[in-house]
């Protein structure tokens, strides 16, 4: 009787210690991996933003395009093409217009501010393509796939944002894929974050978070 007893409070014993053991090894697991993450945050993050960049290192084309979304920086990368000769014929694309612009009562779509800051920076306006179309990716592929079958467009350059390249090359390669017609995808960085360092920024932030929900979203298009 008093073994049984025994037996019992032994094995009682052994399974709380069992037990507590099995929980102090989950949370060092868990204090392990958070420091891991912590300490490999840096190549993470960056990952996720090299993970967005899927811009091409050629700048061979017949036609430059501009995508809306960014008529500073994307024209200020054009510009610096054109100076270095890499790209001649330009087309600024783009059917949305700024509010602020609306609050100072100028009435121009974002292809129209993308020609002034190109014109203004001594591209010669004879050389320049305005395509007032297009409110999203997805239209402008069409829109721009519309006009290159017109004009016998057979390769075209796209400048956007690095960090836009990714969901553009989706975008462009089913809607491209059966034309003939080559495409290539020229990063213009930000003004406003580094994109080696976007996570320091709130505008880097911002725009890799808005580029994610992007993806998942034109998953279902």
């Amino acid at each position: 009787m008093h073994g049984a007893l025994i037996r019992s409070a032994s094995l009682s014993i052994i399974t709380a210690m069992n037990r507590r053991s099995k929980r102090y090894i989950s949370l060092g697991v868990i204090c392990l991996l958070v420091l891991l993450t912590y300490s490999c945050r840096f190549y993470l993050l960056r990952g996720l933003g090299h993970y967005l960049d899927d811009t091409d290192s050629s700048t061979e084309n017949e036609l430059c395009i501009i995508l809306s979304g960014g008529a500073y920086d994307r024209g200020n990368e054009a510009v610096k093409l054109f100076n270095a000769h890499q790209i001649n014929r330009i087309v600024c694309v783009g059917g949305n217009k700024s509010g602020d612009l609306k609050a100072l009562n100028l009435d121009y779509y974002e292809s129209d501010v993308t020609k002034l800051n190109l014109t203004r920076q001594h591209v010669p306006d004879s050389l320049i393509t305005v395509v007032q179309e297009g409110t999203s990716t997805l239209e402008e592929a069409d829109v721009l796939l519309k006009y290159c079958r017109k004009n016998k467009i057979k390769s075209i350059m796209l400048i956007s944002h690095i960090f836009h390249s990714h969901r553009i090359k989706q975008v462009f390669k089913k809607k491209f894929e059966s034309s003939g017609i080559q495409f290539i995808i020229h990063g213009a960085p930000s003004s406003r974050y580094d994109e080696n360092k976007w996570w320091e920024s709130e505008d880097g932030l911002l725009a890799v978070s808005n580029e994610y929900l992007k993806l998942g979203y034109y998953l279902f298009k």
